[in-house]
């Protein structure tokens, strides 16, 4: 069973920003942290206009580099805009069972540079509606989000596919799934 996205929280909510990649902080190393701190650092030598937002539920051990703002705890809202108005997100993961943030990111508009972790290969199609790297790949990922940042034209096409993915996972899709699964396992009881 897939995981769902609500479309009541997670849907364009402004205008993306140039030059803006937004990534979502957590200290544990199966996140990927470390991972997209380098690569921001790479990209940032190639790109230095190139703006961070950095969003968590969890503050950062160690400081983050200057231009890299840390937003703590955002709400629904604030979580929404930030995927709404960024050029494009970085997800660094290592490790995930299913992983929201590149289909909440879709629902949003927002093109993603992702890790082949969790339901992303099933969700994902490189180049089609996100840009998949290998897990650890520092520079697969600066070199990604360099060209989705490069190409107006590839990131209109990933946030098209990326909207239409996020509808086939729109929770009123996969509820009905989740208690038809269910009820199945309870007749078979």
């Amino acid at each position: 069973m897939p995981n769902g996205i609500d479309a009541a929280l997670f849907f364009p909510d402004g205008e993306a920003e140039p030059d803006t990649v937004m990534f979502l902080y957590h200290p544990d190393p199966r996140k990927g942290a470390v991972d997209a701190i380098e690569a921001l650092t790479r990209l940032r030598q190639r790109r230095p206009g190139v703006r961070v937002k950095v969003l968590g539920t969890v503050r950062p051990h160690s400081p983050l580099p200057e231009w890299m703002p840390f937003e703590f705890h955002p709400d629904d809202g604030a979580l929404r805009r930030a995927y709404s108005t960024s050029t494009v997100l970085l997800y660094p993961s290592r490790y995930e069972g299913f992983g929201l943030p590149p289909l909440e990111a879709m629902a949003c508009g927002c093109p993603s540079v992702t890790t082949d972790v969790g339901a992303v290969p099933e969700l994902g199609a490189d180049g089609v509606n996100t840009m998949i790297v290998p897990a650890g790949d520092v520079a697969a990922m600066a070199d990604r989000l360099e060209r989705v940042l490069a190409d107006p034209g590839l990131r209109a096409r990933l946030s098209e596919a990326g909207r239409r993915t996020a509808a086939d996972y729109e929770l009123h899709r996969v509820a009905p799934q989740f208690t038809a699964a269910l009820l199945d396992a309870m007749s078979g009881a």
